[in-house]
């Protein structure tokens, strides 16, 4: 009997906060878009991100684009790229990197049973802010 009661009263409120957070979001960007004079989009504010990176960050700590050469070994041309690309615009998304470099020797891991993938160079550390 407890139970039949909680129900409807859990779904309830459920369906209050729900209803309760769709309203302050569209508050807010009622607020957002008159203080901007414009409807704010994915892209504007990427480009604003990029802008206000400019301001902030030195030229050897900006975030730069997510794309990357793969060769064979460290004098060969390049046979490929590893890029993440956005959504939106289809060009690399930019993260933060940090050169991890510690040691000099081949990274190794198995992709299956017989199977290992080994690969030196350079190393990175990333961070994205979405």
């Amino acid at each position: 009997a407890e139970l039949l009661f909680c129900v409807p009263v859990a779904e309830a409120a459920a369906r209050d906060y729900d209803k309760a957070v769709a309203y302050l979001e569209a508050m807010l960007r009622q607020q957002v878009d008159a203080a901007v004079g414009k409807e704010l989009t994915a892209e504007a504010f990427e480009e604003y991100a990029a802008y206000h990176d400019r301001l902030v960050f030195r030229s050897d700590f900006r975030p730069g684009p997510f794309s990357y050469a793969v060769r064979r070994d460290r004098d060969a041309f390049p046979d490929g790229t590893v890029s993440i690309a956005s959504a939106a615009k289809k060009e690399p998304i930019r993260t933060f990197a940090r050169d991890a470099t510690e040691t000099t020797s081949p990274f190794t891991f198995a992709i299956g049973a017989a199977t290992f993938v080994t690969f030196d160079g350079p190393r990175y550390a990333h961070a994205y802010v979405a």
